[in-house]
């Protein structure tokens, strides 16, 4: 652990350069849009689903969310998120309102959505962001950990649109900065 805070320290860039994060669950996992796109460093590509809003008329109500891990474990107070591609043309998709949070579980498979352990370090309502394409967003945990965390989970509450045609959630990438 103290290897890890301290090559953050000495890189002064995101822990993403130092620290893999790979997304273990959640909407979409493994297609083409899917969550794991968030953290998979590059521009080409973005995590989008239809979870929430628009399926809840079929039934389905479960949130937009990804559950991912730390290749060692971190103790953050910043982040980025990375505007999704064509965001200007469909700015309902951007987040609106989230919550991130962090835990250590004892295996992957016990780190689920459900999970007691889950500690809140992150919640953003009504948020407005730029709608400019790949734009860097960088943010604060509103609640920093006092520790150092494994396994995060975010939960996207809310999202810009106003109607149900544009259900659609997106974002380029997530990562975390010191």
């Amino acid at each position: 652990m103290l290897f890890a805070a301290l090559l953050m320290m000495l890189c002064g860039q995101s822990v993403n350069a130092a620290v893999k994060l790979t997304a273990l669950s959640g909407s979409g996992l493994g297609e083409g849009e899917g969550c794991q796109k968030l953290f998979d460093e590059t521009q080409d590509t973005k995590w989008g689903t239809w979870d929430g809003w628009y399926h809840t008329y079929e039934g389905n109500a479960d949130l937009p969310n990804v559950i991912f891990k730390s290749s060692l474990p971190i103790a953050v107070a910043d982040y980025e998120l990375v505007i999704a591609n064509d965001t200007y043309n469909s700015p309902g998709r951007n987040w609106k309102s989230w919550r991130i949070f962090g835990g250590n579980f004892a295996s992957d498979d016990a780190a689920t959505l459900g999970a007691e352990g889950w500690e809140l370090i992150d919640e953003k309502v009504d948020q407005e962001l730029t709608t400019d394409q790949f734009a860097v967003v960088p943010l604060t945990l509103s609640n920093p950990a006092n520790g150092y965390f494994s396994y995060f989970m975010i939960i996207v509450d809310a999202i810009c649109a106003d109607n149900a045609f544009d259900d659609y959630t997106q974002m380029d990438e997530f990562r975390f900065v010191n």
